[in-house]
């Protein structure tokens, strides 16, 4: 059976989702990473950027389609309709803080996006993580919703140029959910080995 294949730029930014949810489920995959899309590749994706993503069985592009098409084969999407639906409230929210973390240009944004837009999502995520139960997100397993979540955790974690991770001081009850999945074997490994990137 042929290795899927992620393929992105040196960073974590929109693709790490979806490696924590391979690296999650022991799943080998060729993590291919560029500096810049190359003509052949760009060719050969969907839309003509990354991250793209083949297998076997089909080849995908959109971050959140690729998580969500894992999310299915791997175990980690919802039982119901209802659960489905909220997995995908949490995974479409994330975004709501990575893209203007992402546009913030200058000090001023910046500061903006540390006082008021993080915190804002961060305290949400957090209220209803203690309503759920304090363990997940949806019902009373993993599912991509955490992945998710944990991702985005793990981003503010990583950006220490900004020292992103003071935001998340006030916020006990995520570190905490953040440290129980980062110390998962599989998640653990990939957190020391994955190559050292800005974004």
């Amino acid at each position: 059976m042929t290795q899927p294949t992620l393929y992105y730029l040196d960073a974590r930014a929109r693709a790490e989702t979806i490696r924590f949810i391979l690296k999650l489920k022991g799943v080998a995959f060729n993590d291919v990473r560029v500096k810049e899309i190359p003509a052949d590749l760009k060719a050969k994706t969907n839309f003509g950027q990354v991250p793209f993503y083949e297998d076997e069985n089909i080849s995908l592009s959109q971050s959140l389609s690729i998580e969500s098409y894992l999310a299915e084969i791997h175990g980690l999407a919802g039982n119901t309709p209802v659960e489905r639906a909220l997995i995908s409230q949490y995974v479409h929210a994330t975004q709501d803080v990575y893209n203007p973390y992402y546009r913030a240009n200058g000090e001023e944004a910046n500061q903006k996006f540390k006082t008021e837009i993080a915190p804002k999502f961060l305290t949400r995520f957090e209220q209803h993580l203690k309503a759920a139960g304090g363990e997940h997100f949806v019902g009373n397993r993993l599912t991509h919703a955490d992945i998710s979540v944990f991702a985005l955790l793990d981003y503010f974690h990583q950006q220490t140029h900004n020292n992103l991770l003071e935001v998340l001081a006030p916020f006990t009850l995520l570190q905490k959910f953040y440290d129980k999945i980062a110390s998962i074997p599989s998640i653990a490994e990939h957190i020391q080995t994955r190559p050292k990137t800005r974004l």
